[in-house]
């Protein structure tokens, strides 16, 4: 499976994801979306938030991801996965401004 890594490009104030462990050649048609590379620009949703809309697949495995991200630029600036059939997060449920631990 391929390994990305999840950037903030402080240029043009965007997340860029890089495609890593490949040829040049694969890291290249990543970056300008050829036959069937895509993912490398993000789609910007919230400014203030900085939240992006990935969407990154290759050839060879199809769709890898699809969603959001929110990157706290103060805390990281990059972050490195890779990608396989199963997939774990953690997730905040919030209600009505207060949060589960809060109660409802």
């Amino acid at each position: 499976m391929p390994t990305f890594s999840v950037r903030w490009d402080h240029k043009d104030d965007s997340v860029d994801v890089d495609l890593l462990w490949n040829s040049d050649e694969e890291s290249h048609r990543f970056k300008v979306r050829e036959l069937g590379y895509r993912g490398h620009h993000t789609h910007k949703l919230d400014q203030p938030l900085r939240t992006h809309a990935i969407d990154i697949a290759t050839p060879a495995t199809g769709s890898v991801f699809k969603g959001t991200i929110t990157l706290n630029v103060d805390l990281a600036e990059s972050l490195e996965f890779e990608a396989s059939p199963r997939i774990e997060c953690n997730a905040e449920v919030i209600r009505g401004g207060k949060t589960v631990d809060e109660g409802s």
